[in-house]
């Protein structure tokens, strides 16, 4: 990806100083729009397989019921320790 950006870098530059067209530039951030999109699509994918693998393993989204240790102030917590 960060060639991506360097490329629409470079691009831009080039168009400022008249060696390239803008259709240059729209190439180059054409580019690099879908290698985000790409990117989103893979991460999108990765997060649905873990939260597909928590509920396979028997996880869920309630919390746990609360345990007396739970409750208790922070001064008693720290002493067990």
């Amino acid at each position: 990806m960060k060639s991506r950006e360097q490329a629409l870098k470079a691009a831009t530059v080039k168009r400022t100083i008249g060696q390239v067209g803008d259709d240059v530039v729209v190439a180059a951030t054409l580019e690099q729009l879908q290698t985000q999109a790409l990117d989103l699509a893979i991460q999108h994918d990765q997060l649905g397989v873990r939260v597909s693998l928590f509920l396979a393993l028997g996880g869920g989204f309630e919390a746990p019921p609360a345990t007396p240790d739970d409750t208790a102030p922070a001064s008693k917590a720290i002493s067990k320790s």
